[in-house]
């Protein structure tokens, strides 16, 4: 839902004579259903995953448990090209230190 028609929705309610408080409570989103607090809960459990070193395949297949995740959504990627040119240069630097060092 959109902050205008969640503004719009509340307008609506107080010109029925509706109370403030009960306006408010109606527009209330539960924590665990905004993305704050699911962006929190994936760092948090991304950091536990980490804290012993290595994420282990049990981890993950526990995380996928708890959040449901779609098949569209497994296959975006967040930097888009970006990682795919970096890990190249990364390659390329590595390859010509490495030739420098043989020298």
């Amino acid at each position: 839902m959109s902050i205008w028609k969640r503004i719009s929705d509340a307008l609506a309610a107080l010109a029925q004579g509706e109370g403030l408080s009960a306006v408010f409570e109606k527009l209330r989103t539960p924590p665990e259903r905004t993305i704050g607090f699911t962006i929190a809960v994936i760092a948090l459990g991304a950091k536990m995953a980490k804290a012993d070193g290595l994420v282990t395949r049990d981890e993950v297949t526990a995380f996928r448990q708890v959040f449901h995740i779609p098949a569209s959504e497994t296959q975006k990627r967040i930097f888009g090209r970006g990682c795919t040119h970096f890990r190249r240069a990364i390659t390329r630097f590595r390859q010509h230190a490495l030739a420098l060092c043989s020298r």
